[in-house]
Order: structure tokens, then sequence, then C-alpha cells
């Protein structure tokens, strides 16, 4: 059997991935990952890193396992905070869970564990590996392998997701069985390691508040050009920056409200979508039409493309071409979002050009990962769509 360190996060998830290993005579050993703290966050998050590592300490005691805590701040913050800020100040919607993987779990993470006579890692992630190929958790609605696709052969090799081929409620009863304290303790929820953060403000702390004009476009007109819909677009308030949005959320607090209703004639205010961001000069798009058919991208062009398992493999493009006109590739773009029917796929010089089905809320920044029924095929990040201005 392999000696494994399970990275503990102090939740129910990598708790039972412990005790899985253990059961099935593996050398275990548990390591809390410090990665960030409310000295760095000041106010800006409720991240309980000290109870985290107090839980993730007293499962390790009740398993019998060895129980380590290693601070990797300065390489999540140079290699996931300064990424994520980076992205946002260009005017694009970075995924930072799936650069922590990418960096700081399946990276930092498992050198140090090699440093420490690790033959393998694991993580509570609801993922599976199956022959070497990353797959989808057994549990569809906690599936995780959007935010692993990024992994290479080298860091898949070396992974084990041993909650991947269970259902969560499997997942709680295996820890109260153990007399575990994380049993019933809620999931984690925000960004990997932080926490809920309040997004807007802890950016504008960072890149400075720049106020500008948010701009209501007219209905859609059938065949009509988004640049068309420009022209007619009228003032309904102002933002405190247009790069702190992204495409599809509401935008409630940019608009005027009386302003609005004057322009519809009703009552009541109604919700407003963000259509689109324009970086360059401060301009924020939005539509009173969820259904916006601008809201949606059906060309969709990527940079940084990763085979999962692989590196830039080109080779690999042609393959997903051939499944996607057969009807066996689809896309998503966001955590739990259905996904979506590719037509095909193409390389264009260093980059890759995916044809689907609408896609809804469609970012630059964002990840859109490639499957194949359950197997993730690869993925990349959105540089643009047939509606980015």
């Amino acid at each position: 059997m392999a000696k494994i360190i399970v990275g503990m996060s102090g939740g129910v998830d990598s708790s039972v991935a412990a005790a899985l290993l253990e059961e099935q005579g593996h050398d275990v050993e548990g390591i809390f990952m410090k990665n960030w703290s409310l000295d760095t966050l000041q106010s800006l998050t409720d991240c309980p890193w000290e109870q985290d590592q107090a839980d993730a300490q007293v499962v390790c005691e009740r398993l019998g396992i060895p129980f380590r805590s290693i601070n990797f701040e300065q390489e999540y913050k140079e290699r996931v905070v300064n990424y994520f800020i980076r992205e946002y100040e260009a005017g694009r919607t970075p995924n930072p869970d799936v650069m922590c993987n990418k960096e700081i779990k399946f990276r930092v993470f498992l050198d140090k564990a090699r440093e420490f006579g690790a033959e393998g890692i694991a993580t509570g992630h609801y993922a599976r590996l199956i022959d070497g190929q990353l797959k989808r958790g057994l549990d569809n609605y906690k599936d995780q392998s959007y935010f692993l696709y990024a992994l290479n052969d080298d860091q898949l090799s070396q992974v084990y997701f041993p909650v991947g081929e269970l259902e969560k409620p499997l997942v709680r009863e295996k820890a109260a069985a153990l007399g575990l304290p994380t049993a019933s303790k809620k999931d984690s929820q925000g960004i990997c390691f932080i926490g809920h953060l309040d997004l807007k403000k802890f950016l504008i702390e960072q890149i400075g508040a720049k106020p500008g004009r948010t701009y209501l476009l007219p209905p859609y007109v059938e065949n009509q050009s988004f640049a068309e819909r420009v022209k007619r677009a009228l003032v309904v308030g102002e933002h405190r920056g247009s790069v702190f949005y992204t495409v599809g959320e509401r935008a409630g607090e940019a608009i005027d409200n009386g302003v609005l209703r004057s322009y519809t004639n009703e009552p009541d205010t109604r919700p407003v979508y963000v259509v689109a961001t324009e970086a360059s000069n401060n301009k924020l798009y939005v539509s009173l039409d969820r259904d916006d058919p601008h809201l949606s991208a059906t060309s969709i062009v990527l940079e940084s493309w990763q085979t999962t398992g692989g590196a830039s493999d080109w080779s690999v493009v042609s393959t997903i071409d051939t499944l996607a006109k057969s009807g066996h590739i689809t896309a998503q773009a966001r955590y739990q979002q259905k996904p979506i029917a590719v037509k095909g796929i193409s390389q264009q010089g260093d980059r890759i050009v995916i044809e689907t089905a609408p896609l809804w809320a469609v970012a630059p920044g964002q990840s859109l990962v490639l499957y194949e029924g359950d197997r993730v095929w690869g993925g990349g990040i959105i540089c643009s769509t047939e509606h980015t201005i």
C-alpha cells in the first residue's frame, strides 16, 4: 500500500477521504493548507481558517493518523490572488478555483507531499479517475471535475479522489458512523480557501473605484447587431467600475430606478442583467430581458488550451471535433451549469474555436470545459465570443 497525504480542509469530504484510504490499508497522513487568513483579508471575508484547522486536527486524531499544518500564504497570493486581481483589472472574469487547483493543491501541495515521502496525495473532490482519465463525480450535483480540467498527466498520476464514487449523503453517513466532528458541518462556499468574500469591496480596495455610466440596451430586434443596439442605448445610472461586473449578473446597484421606470413606463422596477462590459472606456451595458439573445454565445474562442492529463496537445482537437460532430461532446462555462451541446471545434493559430448551442452568460476569463459523457477532455480560458465588444 502507498503512503498518501490527504489535503485536510476541515470539512466532511476530506475527512471521509482520509478515513476511506486508511480503511484500504494505506499509510495516511493529513495536512491542513493555510493559504489565506483574516490578517491578510481583514474584515472582507468570514473564512474560519482557525476552526477549519482545529476540525482537521481532531479528525486526524480520531482516525489515528499524523497531522501537520503548512503555510502556503505567499504562494497562494502570488499564484492565485494576484492572477485574480490582474484578470479583473483587464475586465475579465477569472475562475480562481481552477487556478488554485492547478497551482496550489496539485502543484505546491503535491511537491511538499513528495518532500515528506508521499507516493500520492488525496483530496475530498467529487471527481473520479478511471484508467487515468478524469471523469465526473458519481454525485452529479456535487461533481467538481470542472475545476480540475487543467491538471496534467503527472499530477493526475499521483492523485486520489476517494469520495468521487459516493453521493454526498453517504459521505455524511460515513463520517457520522466514525464519530467525526465534521459529519454535519456545512459545506464551504465562496472562493477556494477564502470563503465568503465581499467581492466588489475587495476588488475596489485592490483596484480602486472608477465610476462610469450604465447603459440600457433597447429591446432586441431580429438580426440586429450588438453595435446597432449600443448606438440606441440610454443612460440609466452609474456604476463603480465596469471591471467589477460580469455577464449575466444583476446590476441593480448600477441603476437609477427612477430613470429606469421613466423609460419603461412601469410602476415597479424590473431586474436588469449585464450583457457586456467595456473596460476600455468603462461602460456597462444592461438589458431588461434575461433571455436577451446577446446574452448567449454560439461561437467561443479559447486561449491557454489544456488537454486534461496532457499538455497543450493540438492533436486531440481533431478527435474532439469528430466526436462533437457525432453529438458526443458537451461544454460548460460555469460550475454546475447545464452542459450544452458542442457542434464543432477547430484550431486557429494558438487558439481553439468552439461552436456550440446557445450558451448563456459567457464571459472572457471564465473556463470552458469539454466533456464526452462523464469524461473530461480538456478546456481553456474564454478570450472572446461572437458578442464581445
